[in-house]
């Protein structure tokens, strides 16, 4: 099983790098980046220059490079996952972004906001990151509204 590091620059440079090393191979991409826009535009890249190509997402704002780590699967080899709900893909990439908000002290913080917050120009750790930031996306005449609700 042979298995292959890129440090992701551009779009000409990964399809060279997948046409050279990688070619019409059964693969299996952990795809390592800052933000889910970033992921899945090069998870379309992926899947453009590899049909059989299996892709999985990992964000975390601390990572500084995207990285790709790609591993070529035998012929004979199934790649087993579950497939993905439909009410997931709906609330994290359709048009309603969801906040959840736990308690803390006598304010409530972000725990997880939907992907699809990125309709809005906005990704979801920015909301992870800072406790006020909720509150600037809301008017101010619906801050009240948002308490108590």
């Amino acid at each position: 099983m042979k298995q292959y590091d890129y440090i992701y620059t551009n779009t000409n440079k990964l399809k060279q790098f997948m046409q050279e090393e990688l070619g019409a191979q059964k693969l299996l991409v952990q795809l390592f980046c800052a933000d889910n826009i970033t992921g899945n535009l090069i998870t379309q890249e992926v899947h453009l220059f590899s049909s059989m190509a299996t892709v999985t997402v990992v964000v975390s704002p601390a990572y500084h490079e995207t990285k790709l780590h790609f591993t070529l699967i035998d012929e004979e080899a199934e790649l087993v996952s579950e497939p993905t709900p439909m009410e997931y893909n709906f609330f994290n990439s359709g048009p309603v972004v969801i906040f959840k908000r736990e308690p803390k002290g006598d304010c409530w913080i972000v725990t997880h906001v939907t992907s699809s917050v990125s309709q809005w120009g906005y990704i979801p750790s920015f909301f992870l990151d800072d406790e006020d930031a909720v509150k600037d996306v809301f008017h101010k005449d619906d801050m009240q509204r948002v308490r108590d609700t």
